[in-house]
């Protein structure tokens, strides 16, 4: 894969493609960038349908360490046990569409340690914030249960890699993957310099209140405190859109 293709693909799994033939990847954006695909097709859930939206929540909390195990387990139970239907058969569109993004909910909580994921990997290092060789097929689950909510919901008649729905919600993805995991033909190093308080201050709260519309004022910041990497910058005033795990943000925190 070239940078212009990079840069214009909309495909998804062609972009993570490249990105595990670069090597390990670390766990914590896997699983935002996982639940950032769900989020897309959330809007698609009813009160009913509370274990989804609360296994995306739960799902971030493992991505910063605060998810209690147990917590995750039954989250996991509930889910798949989780049908929109009392017996679970004939489902509409509609149902159809809920079911699969309570599934793709469902799949952002997953890891091989299994419910205790705190629990050290065979190399005896902690699995969260660790870097290993991640087996992408729990990330392809969920963003192919989030195309097939999309569809569902579209009711659009075209098959798989002809629908409109389908090919908007791949689309879409790819946007999302740029968003966490940046340009990787132009890589950017943290520069301490770039570290004041008012930039650390912004990045921390505009993660914490989800406010994400405020990275142009932390592009402001950062250029005020000696930026001049032109992929920071322009990320920052970009159209976005802009998520948790978003690799700016993520770049100033230390997060990776």
């Amino acid at each position: 894969m070239t940078e212009n293709e990079w840069l214009a693909s909309t495909d998804p799994e062609k972009l993570f493609k490249h990105l595990t033939s670069v090597g390990p990847l670390p766990m914590r954006p896997l699983r935002l960038l996982a639940v950032a695909c769900a989020r897309r097709v959330e809007h698609l859930l009813t009160d009913e349908d509370a274990v989804g939206r609360r296994a995306l929540e739960v799902a971030e909390e493992m991505a910063g360490g605060r998810a209690a195990p147990a917590a995750v387990g039954r989250l996991q139970q509930q889910a798949r046990s989780y049908s929109p239907t009392s017996d679970g058969t004939d489902y509409t569109a509609d149902q159809r569409a809920r079911h699969n993004v309570v599934q793709a909910a469902y799949n952002t909580l997953q890891d091989d340690t299994g419910p205790d994921y705190t629990r050290p990997s065979r190399a005896d290092c902690p699995r969260l914030g660790g870097d290993y060789l991640y087996e992408p097929s729990d990330l392809m689950e969920v963003m192919g249960y989030a195309i097939v909510a999309a569809h569902a919901a579209a009711d659009d008649a075209g098959d798989w890699y002809t629908a409109e729905s389908m090919k908007a919600e791949r689309a879409g993805q790819a946007v999302l993957i740029r968003d966490v995991f940046g340009n990787p033909f132009r890589p950017v190093s943290r520069d301490p310099s770039w570290l004041t308080s008012d930039v650390v201050a912004l990045a921390n709260g505009l993660e914490a209140d989800r406010a994400f519309d405020r990275l142009p004022i932390l592009a402001d910041a950062l250029e005020d405190a000696g930026c001049d990497s032109a992929e920071v910058l322009t990320h920052c005033r970009g159209p976005g859109p802009h998520v948790p795990g978003c690799w700016v943000v993520d770049l100033v925190l230390g997060r990776r």
